[in-house]
């Protein structure tokens, strides 16, 4: 029994560990705008969309170019999706879409037959939901005219529903169908009751309320993968075959691909919109500051075969293969703690260059130097930095013979991952209370029974 306790401790930890790592620390994007962010989308290339509560803007930032500017629509925006090089964006009340063309920023008013409840859109037009009509019409932005419509009812919220490659998805009025519409209507059962739906590609995500995530193909389920305890994602985007969320409860930005999942727990923020761009940026909107927040779906370089070798002339040089399986990466230099006698002096850092597949520098220590010992820090342009100790070097021996350690140790890769691992790890501590108080219960009674 209490073998299968421990077990079950075991298990219930390493699942807690397999979701960390994998995402970039959070940086600040100074926009300058006012009034409060409700909602952030992008094309999923290079312009990211704000919408405003009290604003009559929809806010357009280009980020290959860096210029963030602000479109007047005339009224407060809920939702933008893109189509065709246009921005659409539904206007408060339903009744209307703003078109606004991404080159020349010129702004159409679409007037609509009824008022609808979201929008859906891919390269193929814009899908508006009518919630009263109980229909969906796809809109062409170019000609404003309707070019398919289905007599269907689906969810009226605007995470419910979502579209790629010609084909609309929603959740159904009950939410337990992922209903699709394409040449003609198709229905999933869900096993459940769905909260969201997001599509990139042939393949459609589907998030349950009791925090499983389905990946849908066609009329098949492709793998499922369910969240941590009580993460209910609070909004979420899919980009070529991966689903990035939020959670405002768990305070994360995570991803789900057809590996599992990984996540990143937010020290400052709370997450409250997100959207993603290629290669693997990620925007989410901080309702606690206001703000625009930028973050990366990338891996950390890897430190390896580490070397330091002394010459005759005390000059000490520092060898280590560095790889990046993002191939991103950006510099690697080496930090330096120098010591005259038991004195440390202040650390600086050297730049290495590559050589032959591996990172080199050469280091000569200064008059009075008696020990260095060496870290390699390589960093790549997500943001993610790795610190490794190489080892030492003792210049107090004879010239010819300086002695030189090598040491194997790392240091924690993302800086995020031991507050996360600590944060989850409390949750397990009532249960071993439980299991260790059950195991000592059950001891207790077998002594009585032998006594009788």
């Amino acid at each position: 029994m209490r073998a299968s306790v421990v077990l079950l401790l075991i298990g219930l930890l390493f699942l807690l560990v397999a979701g960390v790592e994998g995402l970039s620390p959070p940086r600040l994007v100074e926009l300058g705008f006012s009034g409060t962010a409700l909602r952030v989308d992008t094309d999923g290339d290079s312009v990211v969309a704000l919408a405003f509560r009290d604003r009559d803007v929809l806010g357009l930032y280009y980020m290959d170019i860096g210029s963030y500017l602000e479109v007047k629509v005339g009224a407060p925006v809920v939702m933008t999706v893109f189509s065709k090089n246009f921005a659409a964006a539904l206007l408060q009340g339903g009744g209307r879409i703003a078109l606004v063309d991404l080159d020349s920023k010129k702004v159409d008013t679409v007037e609509l037959e009824a008022s609808a409840s979201s929008l859906a859109g891919d390269d193929t037009g814009v899908y508006v939901v009518y919630p009263r009509l109980g229909r969906v019409e796809k809109l062409d932005p170019v000609s404003r005219q309707v070019a398919a419509s289905w007599n269907v009812r689906v969810s009226e919220s605007i995470k419910a529903v979502s579209a790629a490659d010609g084909v609309f998805y929603g959740l159904s009025e009950s939410l337990d169908e992922l209903i699709t519409l394409g040449d003609g209507v198709s229905r999933v059962r869900l096993d459940g009751l769905g909260s969201l739906v997001k599509a990139s590609g042939r393949a459609v995500w589907v998030v349950r309320g009791d925090d499983t995530v389905l990946r849908i193909v066609g009329s098949a389920v492709t793998s499922k993968t369910p969240l941590p305890s009580a993460t209910f994602v609070t909004d979420a985007v899919a980009l070529d075959d991966k689903l990035v969320y939020v959670s405002v409860s768990r305070r994360v930005v995570g991803v789900v691909d057809q590996q599992g999942f990984r996540e990143s727990r937010l020290a400052e923020q709370v997450p409250v919109s997100v959207a993603a761009s290629r290669p693997y940026s990620i925007w989410f909107l901080d309702g606690q500051s206001n703000k625009l927040y930028l973050l990366f779906d990338s891996l950390p370089p890897v430190i390896s075969e580490k070397r330091l070798e002394t010459s005759a002339d005390r000059s000490t040089t520092v060898r280590v293969r560095v790889g990046d399986p993002d191939n991103d990466l950006d510099k690697v230099m080496v930090q330096l703690y120098e010591y005259q006698g038991t004195f440390p002096l202040d650390p600086r850092a050297i730049p290495m260059d590559e050589v032959g597949g591996f990172w080199v520098t050469v280091y000569r220590p200064g008059e009075g130097v008696t020990k260095t010992e060496f870290f390699v820090n390589a960093t790549d342009k997500a943001g993610n930095s790795v610190l490794e100790k190489i080892g030492e070097a003792d210049y107090r021996s004879s010239p010819t013979g300086v002695q030189v350690t090598v040491v194997e140790t790392t240091a924690p890769q993302n800086p995020a991952t031991f507050p996360i691992l600590f944060s989850e790890m409390l949750l397990l501590v009532p249960l071993i209370l439980v299991a260790t108080l059950f195991v000592f219960a059950r001891r207790g009674r077998r002594k009585k029974s032998k006594k009788r």
